[in-house]
Order: structure tokens, then sequence, then C-alpha cells
């Protein structure tokens, strides 16, 4: 492996000393990954179909307002540049890597911000960061870092033994740095998706790995790592174009080609909103209804930074939805919205059909009683405004809710202004913190918990709570008491319908209504560990059915729920024997859960089966979040049914539909390792084929096409079964 030092004393000197530059002036233009790439010394663009996907001039503005713009101390009278250098160094098919100099000086700072760094990028999606790993393999890369000089050196300062895996290269050298040329160096935590392709050498590709130095001194000094890797299959037709030119280019033509000019861009913030001709909709201006709309390369978090909200409340008011994918020309509330509008994007069929109430027509009325609503299903902050006629600050002020304002099913909110609004006196203040205090609440974990007229155990009952029942908690008896293996309090309840009654204290927890999801998921993880019989298990499996409609965000928590639903709705079927099956109410149940498409009946088994679509229905939601993982090799386990009695062709055919799908969507997932074990002991076994299976081909095919995209040492030897498979066939 080779290093490549570049100084670049000429691109600070340009920072430092920002000219005027033609506007417009062209220093590339090609077809490249069907776009029409234009890099001009003002802007890069890519576009398709006369759609711009992506602008480096709009990625500039961006960074600068969500750094800059959002804090208004930042102005005239203390303001910062703010300059931005692009370079193309290589483009193969859709995939950019740019030189990336940014320069930032704000009056009063000790000195000037300079940073360069490589990044890779996908032009055709909004200039989504790429990794090497989504095109080479990880052990491939891996035993090419390993094999450099001042990676090794690096190694044996820290003391670390040979990292086996890319992640565990990135720990050994997380606190190590790498001395070349009397400057320091590290290796960045992103660093696989600052790359760039430098030149072909027979059936390998040369690249270029930047580091980024420790000290401001040496920003000057660019450092790449250059090392060769076999030039995957999915990318030899554009990295063949690229190197004639034909469509794109590669590093070692670039400095020819861009002749010392690069993409040059500058903004102040005493000057921006004139400079930059910002529109209305983009500056951080907070009004009771200020909209937004989405642009290339938005995202929730860019969006919440720049107009100083928190993402829970960008996914409040606009009613978001997992996996909070944007679309272009959006309209986002940045602020809560005013009851005259609702967010577009919720369906009509999903609002609760509610009549409007009746409304005390005279304010003095209105101040002499205050009127409550009672949250039912499926109700949203936003209907209960509406149906109300209130504005959205009214309702959480009045309620003093936060973000991301969940509601609680038997919630009761103030919908109407307190009784006076005379200036206040001790009384009313002492009111006012009266109704301000926090109502304790209490949620069951386990089942039928008796409710008793007295905290006594032979009290009389007045009603039971199925688990997961949350309640109001209005008392606590004055000292604990023992009852069977638990010594508790008693604590007196009110249940949504205004009943009260004692529950002994180890029957519940307290509750939160701002930690719901973290609460749901703690006692439904706990209960399913837990021997329950049939009824308590179905009692358990309604709780985690209303509980994945509830919880919606955090995304982490909201699979958790998802995917203990469905391991709950397992656990019920395996339960149900064939007696059960055909009795009241199981009969009734079982028929619901088919309806639903959640379950089937597996004639060969003779059982009833979770319908593995559920899976990959669940994963569509949310694909592609980190947490979709989770999802996919959940569906990739999930029994399909039926029998493929050792046939290949039937055997591949549900491959292609588990552990391969899995593969196909998570290439280098946590469970990759796993998958291709299943596949090689698959391709292994002594399955039929006959030359008459007339879909074999096109399943190896498939089945090896996803393979290669995988990055684990099993690779290899999966493929090598699949090509004996293959010639088998000839």
């Amino acid at each position: 492996m080779t290093h490549f030092y570049k100084t670049s004393l000429l691109l600070v000197a340009n920072l430092l000393c920002f000219t005027h530059i033609v506007q417009g002036a062209t220093i590339w233009h090609g077809a490249s990954g069907n776009l029409n790439i234009h890099w001009t010394q003002t802007d890069i663009t890519a576009t398709a179909k006369n759609k711009i996907l992506f602008s480096a001039l709009t990625l500039a503005k961006k960074d600068f307002e969500a750094d800059f713009l959002a804090d208004h101390s930042l102005g005239k009278d203390n303001p910062c540049e703010y300059e931005r250098s692009f370079t193309l160094l290589s483009v193969v098919g859709s995939i950019a890597s740019l030189e990336d100099a940014e320069y930032t000086f704000c009056q009063g700072a000790a000195h000037p911000s300079i940073e360069t760094k490589f990044t890779a990028i996908d032009l055709a999606k909004s200039g989504q960061t790429v990794k090497l790993t989504d095109f080479f393999a990880e052990s491939d890369i891996l035993n090419a870092l390993l094999a450099d000089g001042v990676i090794n050196t690096a190694l044996e300062n820290a003391g670390a033994k040979t990292p086996t895996t890319l992640t565990g290269l990135y720990e050994a050298l997380e606190w190590t740095n790498m001395m070349v040329k009397n400057c320091e160096y590290y290796l960045p935590e992103n660093f696989l998706t600052r790359f760039a392709f430098h030149h072909l050498k027979g059936n390998q590709v040369a690249m270029r790995l930047h580091l980024s130095p420790i000290a401001h001194v040496c920003q000057s000094t660019n450092i790449q790592l250059g090392f060769y890797l076999p030039i995957p299959s999915t990318l030899k037709v554009d990295i063949n174009k690229a190197k004639r030119r034909k469509a794109g280019f590669l590093m070692k033509q670039s400095k020819k080609i861009a002749d010392k000019k690069s993409t040059k861009l500058s903004f102040s913030t005493a000057t921006y909103s004139h400079k930059a001709n910002v529109q209305p909709s983009t500056v951080s201006k907070k009004t009771s209804s200020d909209k937004i709309t989405v642009q290339m390369g938005d995202t929730l978090y860019s969006i919440s930074k720049r107009h100083g909200c928190q993402v829970a409340d960008l996914v409040a008011w606009n009613n978001l939805q997992p996996p909070y994918n944007l679309s272009l020309d959006q309209s986002l509330w940045v602020n809560p919205p005013s009851v005259a509008e609702e967010p577009k994007n919720v369906e009509e069929s999903k609002k609760p059909n509610l009549s409007k109430p009746t409304v005390k027509s005279t304010p003095q009325a209105d101040k002499e009683t205050i009127s409550y609503h009672k949250v039912t299903a499926g109700e949203t902050l936003y209907g209960i405004v509406k149906r109300y006629n209130r504005n959205f600050k009214e309702i959480i002020t009045w309620n003093d809710l936060q973000p991301p304002y969940y509601l609680l099913i038997g919630q009761k909110l103030q919908v109407s202004p307190p009784k006076s609004d005379k200036i206040q006196g001790k009384g009313d203040e002492q009111r006012e913190n009266n109704e301000k205090t926090v109502v304790k609440q209490r949620i069951m974990i386990k089942t039928n918990v008796n409710m008793r007229s007295k905290h006594k155990l032979n009290a009389r009952r007045v009603g039971q709570l199925k688990f997961g029942t949350v309640v109001k908690e209005l008392a606590r008896s004055n000292r604990q008491v023992k009852i069977g293996s638990s010594k508790d309090y008693w604590y007196q309840i009110e249940k949504s319908n205004g009943k009260t009654g004692w529950i002994f204290g180890s029957m519940s927890i307290p509750f939160d209504a701002k930690q719901k999801g973290e609460i749901y998921l703690q006692i439904a993880q706990k209960r399913l560990q837990e021997k329950l019989n049939g009824s308590n298990q179905i009692d358990l499996l309604d709780f985690l059915t209303r509980a994945k409609e509830e919880i919606q965000f955090p995304v982490e928590i909201a699979v958790e729920l998802a995917l203990l639903h469905l391991s709950s709705l397992q656990k019920t079927l395996e339960q149900l024997d064939m007696d059960k099956q055909n009795k009241p109410p199981y009969v009734a149940w079982l028929k619901k859960q088919e309806q639903e498409e959640l379950i089937f009946y597996n004639e060969i088994g003779g059982n009833w089966i979770i319908n593995p679509d559920v899976f990959w229905r669940l994963h569509e939601a949310y694909y592609p979040l980190p947490v979709a993982e989770s999802i996919a090799w959940a569906g990739a386990n999930a029994p399909l049914g039926g029998e493929c009695e050792n046939f290949l062709e039937c055997s591949l055919e549900w491959t292609n539909r588990t552990t391969a799908k899995y593969l196909k969507y998570h290439p280098t997932g946590k469970q990759v390792g796993k998958a291709l074990e299943q596949i090689v002991e698959l391709l292994k076994s002594d399955a039929e084929m006959s030359k008459e299976d007339v879909a074999l081909p096109r399943l190896l095919a498939v089945l090896q096409a996803t393979v290669e995209k995988t990055n684990h040492p099993k690779k290899a030897q999966v493929l090598r079964q699949i090509e004996k498979w293959q010639q088998l066939l000839e």
C-alpha cells in the first residue's frame, strides 16, 4: 500500500482570501449512472428527467443555515464568514467522490476553522453518503488496510491484536494517532465513506482513503492511503466507462479535468438573507403558523436544528408515521399548527368520526364551567383541538402537555379556558398549582388484579383489572403489609370510568405517560418470559395489540413492541391444542386473527402459524432505518408452512422468500454470518434436482447475485457451493 501526500496551500490561500468567480463557468459536464451531471465553479448538480436530485450549493446553504442561522446572536455585531469548496474526485455510475473543504471564521474567535475531507455520495439518492462496504467485501478492505505500514505501526503503538473486522480496526485505533511527516492523523469513525476511485490495474481498482489531521496547522496536508481492491461485478461496467471517460471519470484524471478549479461558495451571517435570497419558508422565524417546504437533502434532524425545535415536535405537529421519510415539496409545520389547518398527510379514514360537542355561547358561561374531554382509542391531539374549536397551544398549555404529546386512553384533557382571567390573588395561584399537580398513575403488571373496597385482603371485591390497564393513583396505605412472598403498600386507584377501589402494590408499578413506550416494553418483555395459561396469554396479546398501535415513536421501541406482539401471538398459538381450537372463545378468536391475515392454518403440520408476510409488511414500513434489520431476520426465520420433500428447486424458492430476502435488504447486517450458514447447510444437503426444473437456473443465479453483495468470510464458501450446483445443470 502506498501513501499520498498532497500539500493544499493553494486551497487554503483561496479559502482565506476568497475571490469573485465567474458565475456558472463549467468545469466538467457529462452523463453517468442515468444522470446528467454539471460541475461549474458555482455548483455541482445531478439531474434526472429535468429534476435536480443533488446540488452542492443547496447542501452548503443548508449546512450554513443549520450551523449559524439558528444562533440569533451571530448577526451584524458578531458576524461569521463561511466558505465551502467542492472538487469532484471521481464519478463512477451515480457514485461521486468529493473533496469537501470548509472554512469558517467568527469575529472574536481565536483563529479560523478549516476542515478538508473526502466524501463519497450517491447522486441518484439526493447525495446520500455511501460506504466502501456497500460495494466491496469487508474481508478485502480489511486485508488491504492491514497491509499498510502506517496502519500496522498504529496498531503496534496501540498494543492491539490484529482486528478481524473493520469495526474492530476502528475500535483498536480510535484513541491512537498516526504520524506522517511530522503531522498526526486519526482514523475517523466514518472512514469508510471517505474514499475515491483512483485508477484501474488489471482486475483491481486503486482506491484512495482520506485521513483526518489532529492539529489545525496540518489541514494543509492532504493525506491519503492508497490500496487495491478486486473490482466487484456490480461496478465493473461503470468503472470501465469511467476509465475511458465514456461516462464519469477516475481520480487520476480529475487533476487534468479540474485544472486547479473547484466549486467555491461564500456566505456571511451579516448579509446572508440578502445575498443568498433566502425564501421566507427557510428563515428560522417563529410564528404560530410557520410552515416550510421540504427541499432536497432535508432530514427531520436538519430541519429541527435549523428551526430550533425537537425532532419529536416535528413528528407530533405533522402527525408523521414511521419511518418518517420526507419527500420533496412536502409541507411541514415547524411550530405548533393552528387549528385552522391539520397536517395534510393525515388520512381522513383514520380520523375519529366524532360529532361536534355543544359549546356554551356566552363568555360568562365559559368562565363558570371548565369542560373536559376523555381520550378514546384512535384520537389525536389535532382531532381534539379541531373538535372543540381551540388552538393547539391552548390545549397543551391548559394541560401542561410535553412533546411529543402522547395521549393515554381514558386521559382527561381540559378543553376550555380556566374559570377566571382576572388578576391572580393567592387563592387563584394556589388553585392553579393544584390544577398543575402531576397526576400519579399505575399500570397493572399481572392479569385479573382484584380491586377491594378497603385495603385488606379479605375486603369485598369491587372489580378486576387486566394486564396493562392504567389507573389513577389516589392514595396509599400508611404501612406495608406482606401477602404471600410480597411486601408492599395498598393503593387506592380510580379507573377511567370513575370507579374506585384498592389494589395490592406488587400487582402494579408506577406509570409515567411520557415514558409509556419504555414501560410498555419493560412489562411486556417480563410477562412474555413467564409461564401463562391460555386466558392470561391472550390478555398479554390484547395489551400488545393496543401498545403497538399507541407507540410509534421512538421507532426502536415501536418495532420492539410490534415484534413482541408477534412473539406473543406465536406463543398463544402454540398453547392451543386441537381440543381448544374447536371450542369457544378460541374459535372466534382464531377466526378474527385469520381475517386480519395475521395467521393461517398449516395443513401439513396441522397447526396455526403466523403469516410470514406480516413480518415483511412491517419491514417495509421501517426500511431503510437500522431497526428494520431485526424485523427482516425475524421474517427470515418465520415458518412458511408446507414441505419441500428434499427438492432443491422448492427449497431455493423458500430460501428466496426467507434467508435470501434478508440478505438482499441487509447484505452487511449483523446476522449475515448465520444467514450464510443456513444457505451452506441447504446447498450441502443431498437435495434432489432435475434438468427439467425450469426455475432452478434462475433461482441459483438470484442466490449467487445476492450472496455476492455480502462481505462475510463465508461468502466464498457459499459461492463455490452454488457454482457446483450450476455445473451439474450444464
